[in-house]
């Protein structure tokens, strides 16, 4: 369990920290001498003690029902409150490094898959994401896609192909998810050629 923040050495680069649930202590000048900390998130509710001068200038995020926190403003800090009900991914995107309001559109390392796609997906977006993008492969019962499918506020379809040009969910049957939370698309291979593509979207 995070207990305790002490401290944070001299950093440049834009940072994003994200604490845990169970802080009960900031300490004095924690993040004082990090002039380049924007954000400090905090996933449960507000230290019990924190410290003086503890940030520097970054601003406090929070969640609705995260007791001991203010808005516009906390402890003198800016605090900003986030309704996960209605930002999900927040969470995974804090998570992950990334400010609350990044777009989920961006590609930010550049590999080919979106924020959105790895949160759909309950990929991590640091660890080469599209070596685990789920490949269809041809079953008993036909080709077929397993696929995370309960990240919230997400909506996720599975399409159909016979020459990559026009695609349909017609004749897709897909599981309900089950406990792993993934689930699977299946459709005949009743051609030459049988093609599936996972689209998700937010909601």
């Amino acid at each position: 369990r995070d207990k305790l923040v002490t401290g944070v050495q001299t950093c440049a680069l834009p940072i994003f920290v994200t604490l845990g649930t169970a802080i009960d202590i900031i300490g004095p000048l924690a993040f004082s001498d990090c002039a380049a900390l924007t954000q400090v998130a905090f996933l449960g509710n507000a230290p019990a003690n924190v410290g003086d001068f503890a940030f520097s200038n970054a601003t406090v995020v929070y969640f609705r029902g995260g007791t001991g926190f203010t808005s516009p403003t906390w402890r003198g800090y800016p605090s900003v409150m986030i309704d996960e009900t209605e930002q999900p991914a927040v969470v995974w995107l804090m998570e992950n490094g990334y400010p609350y309001f990044t777009p989920l559109d961006q590609d930010p390392d550049g590999d080919g898959v979106s924020l959105l796609l790895a949160y759909a997906l309950d990929l991590d977006p640091h660890r080469n994401p599209a070596a685990s993008l789920p490949d269809p492969v041809l079953g008993a019962e036909g080709l077929q896609i397993d696929f995370h499918a309960t990240s919230p506020g997400i909506t996720y379809r599975v399409e159909t192909s016979g020459d990559l040009a026009r695609w349909t969910t017609e004749g897709v049957v897909v599981s309900p998810p089950g406990a792993d939370q993934r689930s699977t698309a299946v459709v005949p291979r009743d051609g030459a050629s049988r093609f599936l593509r996972l689209v998700v979207e937010q909601e």
